[in-house]
């Protein structure tokens, strides 16, 4: 957990008088069972390994409410093997630079290594990278590359990270293996929203790619009522 980021979340909610900020593990929550009416998680499951990935929802279920409803944000399939760029920034242009880069970075290269060596590639909203059993960086051209819990990297116009891969199926699958309910899969990038951040971040301006190729999923998931007659 980046001390950094829990103290943003501390600023930003600061004039919340409702709003308590406490820090915990995502696959065993400081919570009692049946405590909340709503739970939202956002990219959290991408952090976590498969065991935590698994016990995440199982928490989920845990905490809320018979009736409770839970909000999931994760990333799509698309997410691992798109790569996303700014509207100034031809993409086949950008993928071969980067994957030149790739092709010289060192074997079993930590993140600040990796992240030195990308430092120079401009105009990436974010994209993503595996490590072949050799132990070298790879371009991620489709999900079936890939297998549940295996780890891989995560770049973004900000910063290069680990992250694990979880497909679109096997989150759902996890969920209702745990007894919650799937009542809607919505991508987190429409029309309307497209609109609403170009107008908000002039710096950076997203393409329509970003609606035809959504980065992330949101799973709208209830907890079922159960009546014993």
């Amino acid at each position: 957990i980046q001390q950094k980021m829990i103290e943003v979340a501390k600023q930003a909610t600061s004039h919340f008088r409702t709003v308590r900020v406490q820090v915990g593990d995502a696959a065993d929550m400081p919570y009692d069972d049946s405590h909340f009416d709503v739970a939202i998680s956002i990219l959290v499951t991408c952090n976590l390994p498969l065991k935590g990935f698994v016990r995440h929802f199982e928490e989920l279920y845990r905490v809320l409410l018979p009736g409770g409803k839970a909000f999931v944000v994760a990333p799509s399939d698309f997410s691992y093997s798109k790569l996303y760029s700014d509207c100034s920034t031809d993409q086949n242009t950008l993928s071969a630079e980067i994957a030149e880069i790739l092709s010289k970075v060192p074997k079993h290269s930590s993140t600040p290594q990796v992240t030195e060596a990308l430092k120079s590639v401009n105009g990436v909203v974010m994209c993503c990278y595996a490590t072949s059993q050799e132990g070298y960086l790879f371009n991620i051209e489709s999900v079936d590359q890939l297998t549940d819990g295996q780890p891989m990297w995560r770049m973004t116009n900000l910063l290069m990270f680990p992250n694990y891969f979880y497909s679109k199926k096997s989150t759902a699958d996890q969920i209702n293996a745990t007894g919650l309910c799937i009542d809607k899969i919505e991508n987190c990038c429409t029309e309307e929203r497209l609109v609403a951040y170009n107008k908000a971040n002039p710096a950076i301006q997203l393409s329509e790619y970003f609606v035809e190729y959504p980065v992330a999923v949101i799973y709208h998931i209830s907890k079922p009522v159960i009546i014993i007659m």
